[in-house]
């Protein structure tokens, strides 16, 4: 007797096959290396990656390992072997948000950042500079109320 075109003993060692195969998998992955720890507790060396609008420049947050040092790096997509600009920025200060404004020029929002867990806050500074790292310009923007 066919059941849908299938003899019943074909369908029974397709599921014992499927079954043995599914038992082996997670052996299959313990077989592999294990992922050291560290790894799991180790800070991303770049951050925040921001293309510019016409897709030729790509700006990153670099921290060190350290964690006490931060710089933007500004890359050409072409050849990121080399970055085109770097902008280091004092002990515990990182760029809190990086906005293209133009295909040349960029601002940066600083932050400080004290532990190596902590979200950072803003300063109220403003950074403009072209992807080159001239023409820089800073401001101090105040949130509080002025009465």
């Amino acid at each position: 007797m066919e059941l849908q075109g299938r003899k019943p003993m074909s369908c029974c060692l397709a599921r014992t096959l499927l079954s043995a195969a599914c038992l082996l998998l997670p052996a299959a992955a313990v077989a592999a290396d294990p992922v050291p720890v560290e790894d799991f507790a180790r800070h991303p060396l770049l951050t925040m990656p921001r293309l510019s609008p016409n897709g030729q420049y790509l700006a990153v947050n670099m921290n060190d390992p350290g964690g006490d040092s931060h710089m933007l790096a500004v890359y050409k997509v072409d050849d990121m072997k080399q970055p085109v600009s770097m902008l280091r920025l004092p002990k515990y200060e990182i760029a809190a948000d990086i906005t293209w404004v133009s295909n040349t020029r960029l601002v940066v929002d600083k932050g400080k950042m004290y532990g190596s867990i902590d979200k950072p806050f803003l300063t109220g500074e403003v950074i403009a500079t072209d992807l080159d790292g001239r023409n820089q310009e800073i401001r101090t923007i105040s949130t509080a109320a002025t009465a």
